[in-house]
């Protein structure tokens, strides 16, 4: 993996850059054993995941890659949705994976 990032506005969210050009978009609360979405978005490797700081309807993700293109894509709105509840989940995730 070339880049990494945490969902803005998800906490169960994560975003990894492959060297291939793809991103795995991963929400552990949906599955934790696979990525829930896989894209390739460029012909060579990620370098760079930013995603918007402001709650955004849609929320926008930018990729940035070795050749200096820079892609703004919306996220899934599925992937988009806040639930108080998802906070206190990953923490009780996390803990778990820790004592495995």
């Amino acid at each position: 993996y070339t880049a990494v990032s945490w969902g803005t506005s998800r906490p169960t969210v994560v975003i990894l850059a492959r060297s291939d050009g793809a991103i795995e978009i991963w929400d552990f609360y949906i599955k934790s054993h696979e990525a829930v979405l896989v894209q390739s978005i460029s012909s060579t490797l990620i370098t760079g995941i930013y995603t918007h700081q402001l709650p955004l309807n849609p929320q926008c993700i930018a990729f940035c890659d070795a050749n200096g293109a820079m892609r703004i894509f919306f996220a899934p709105q599925k992937l988009a949705l806040f639930e108080e509840t998802h906070i206190g989940w990953m923490r009780s995730f996390v803990d778990r994976e820790i004592d495995r």
